[in-house]
């Protein structure tokens, strides 16, 4: 399968290993990218292996850095030293549970001090789930966090710690169904664990009496909820089907009676011919002036258009602009519409700033 070519992940990647070869040298595809970051040598071995169906493209910049089809076929996947990146990955773990206290608010999108520990914390609690996980790994992370895969709901145990950090330092009324708890939330997820208490594993109920719920402060939350008065009862149906009649009346629209607006409704609308915005509205050429300067100036100083969409250049949101030309362009080819005449404008500043 043929490669998109040059689309804009692909340029940005491509220029990541250009920039890295200019500043450490050449890339060595036959000793798996040594030098690289992981994910960068993992690319570029993708590309190796993909070499033969790559678009013609795509070759010539990989050539332009030192990878041509006899180079791509003499690569080495990238390797990593997988006790290395554990023991990273456990670095992590602590230094997170040492600032929040615990690894249950981790989830999966989780990112601590610009290392992916929530999407490694999920494919540990993965094979753990699984029966899978090493025995020293599992013992390594109960050290840190005797909670971290919980055998209940992961959201129960973060909930536990939201309550535990609510009633610390505070007594708990189970009479008024802790009312006196700042956190509402905490208070309403406390009363919830009381009147489901008998449902509760005996690790729960162990860490519901760390926090002061016991089998005791749980009875009492019960019989108050059961002495507790009753909300109001609901309007009556007739009264709600009244109103809702009422309701239906007000917001079907009208059937025209006037012969002539009858026609004109009945008769079948003409479409319109899309319009170029740009080339009909004199007030959004400035704008689009703006833009084409700021893209100059990336252009000169990246030697590409191809910006990330959160890119600001001078705070200008030149990515942001750039992202939905291309969409427009490309909701225009996929009509069968010819290409908006005002892109040209930024093919002169870079041909690939909107690949195909």
């Amino acid at each position: 399968m043929v490669e998109r070519a040059l689309e804009p992940l692909w340029r940005r990647t491509w220029h990541q290993a250009h920039d890295h070869a200019e500043a450490h040298g050449p890339l060595q595809p036959g000793s798996g990218f040594p030098a690289t970051s992981y994910s960068l040598g993992e690319w570029l071995y993708l590309q190796c292996t993909r070499y033969p169906a790559l678009h013609p493209e795509q070759q010539r910049p990989l050539t332009e850095i030192g990878i041509d089809a006899a180079a791509a076929a003499a690569a080495r996947p990238r390797r990593r030293n997988l006790k290395a990146g554990a023991e990273e990955a456990l670095a992590h773990a602590r230094s997170y549970t040492a600032e929040h206290g615990h690894l249950a608010q981790v989830s999966a999108a989780t990112v601590h001090h610009g290392y992916p520990l929530g999407r490694w914390l999920a494919g540990q609690r993965s094979q753990q789930q699984r029966k899978v996980l090493s025995p020293e790994r599992q013992q390594a992370l109960n050290a840190i966090g005797p909670w971290w895969c919980p055998p209940w709901n992961l959201l129960w145990q973060r909930s536990h710690h939201r309550a535990r950090d609510a009633a610390a330092g505070r007594g708990l009324q189970a009479e008024n169904g802790f009312n006196a708890l700042e956190d509402s939330g905490a208070a309403d997820w406390l009363w919830h664990q009381c009147t489901t208490y008998d449902e509760l594993s005996e690790e729960q109920r162990q860490l519901l009496t760390n926090i002061g719920i016991t089998t005791a402060v749980a009875r009492t939350a019960r019989e108050h909820a059961r002495t507790a008065s009753q909300t109001p009862a609901a309007a009556t149906a007739p009264d709600v089907e009244g109103k809702t009649s009422h309701a239906r009346r007000a917001t079907e629209p009208a059937t025209p009676t006037d012969p002539r607006r009858a026609r004109r409704a009945a008769k079948p609308k003409r479409p319109r011919e899309p319009r170029n915005r740009l080339g009909h509205r004199s007030d959004l050429r400035p704008g689009f002036e703006t833009a084409l300067a700021y893209a100059r100036a990336w252009h000169a100083e990246h030697g590409h258009l191809a910006a990330p969409r959160d890119t600001r250049h001078d705070e200008y949101p030149l990515g942001w602009r750039l992202f939905s030309q291309r969409n427009r362009a490309k909701d225009r080819a996929r009509r069968g519409l010819p290409p908006s005449p005002h892109l040209a404008e930024l093919a002169a500043i870079g041909l690939w700033w909107n690949p195909p």
